[in-house]
């Protein structure tokens, strides 16, 4: 395949990727506020989404390593000293003018994606601990539970452990 073809069909790839990061981009801004309204039926739809769009992004990946593969023989350089940019010299001015402006949203894209990921992350991590906080105050950590460790009943009139705020209500 001519130069020129590899590296238009490069951006094709890279254009289908970062499709699939803006929607990713718009899930993490959606799951955002799934996470602030409780909606775990929403989050996990969001998470089964964000999965299928992986999915689809692992294989467009494989299919840009491909390519770079291609360009890399024909351009005489080793994979690992390639760029994205590294193309733009090869290609013609207005491949060169589109990789530049490809790249430069790619690389905003992914800056946003990383934002959303990390505070979704920290208020997923606040979530927990909330839950973590709840479970505490409503089961005493030293409850030996319904099940002893050999798997068999426990016997609760051995048991020293104070009850747990529910059954002190009882």
């Amino acid at each position: 395949m001519e130069l020129n073809g590899l590296v238009a069909r490069f951006m094709s790839i890279m254009r289908q990727e970062k499709d699939i990061y803006s929607k990713l981009l718009g899930l993490s801004k959606n799951k955002k506020e799934a996470i602030f309204s409780k909606e775990t039926d929403e989050l996990d739809a969001i998470v089964r989404e964000e999965h299928g769009l992986l999915l689809r992004l692992e294989q467009a990946e494989k299919r840009r390593m491909r390519c770079v593969e291609m360009l890399v023989t024909e351009i005489g350089c080793r994979p690992e000293d390639v760029t994205m940019m590294t193309f733009a010299d090869h290609g013609t001015v207005g491949q060169a003018d589109d990789l530049q402006k490809l790249h430069t949203e790619m690389g905003s894209l992914l800056k946003q994606l990383e934002e959303f990921n990390a505070e979704n992350h920290r208020c997923l991590e606040s979530r927990l601990e909330y839950v973590r906080f709840a479970m505490d105050v409503l089961e005493p950590d030293n409850d030996p539970g319904v099940y002893g460790t050999d798997g068999t009943n426990s016997d609760f009139s051995d048991n020293p452990a104070r009850p747990g705020i529910i059954d002190r209500k009882v």
